[in-house]
């Protein structure tokens, strides 16, 4: 059973993440999602550090929980968008050309079935 640590927060199950394409970076990403698969449902948590700003928060198992993996990631991209919104760092339309990129125009039709 997957537990929180003692302030209600859980390791992630899975990353997305937009590394930071800075050479020789070796700081955490751009941009990432947090995601984990609870009794409940999925949950999903954003982070984001740009030149000098940076928004986060923790994984926990406070609402929304979300039926699907895919929800839990639009949820996830809905919240960092949200944010970029309020932002004029140069990064921002990289992290949005990214978060493009993580749930498909057309899911795969025949993936479930194979």
């Amino acid at each position: 059973m997957i537990e929180p640590n003692e302030h209600g927060v859980y390791q992630p199950a899975e990353t997305l993440a937009l590394p930071n394409p800075r050479p020789g970076w070796k700081g955490g990403p751009l941009a990432e999602i947090d995601l984990i698969e609870l009794p409940d449902g999925w949950r999903s948590a954003f982070g984001a550090m740009l030149a000098s700003s940076g928004r986060g928060e923790p994984l926990t198992a406070r609402p929304p929980a979300y039926a699907t993996r895919e929800e839990a990631i639009q949820g996830g991209i809905d919240k960092l968008r949200r944010w970029l919104a309020t932002s004029n760092e140069a990064q921002a339309p990289v992290v949005g050309r990214w978060l493009d990129t993580l749930i498909p125009d057309q899911p795969d039709l025949f993936g479930a079935a194979a």
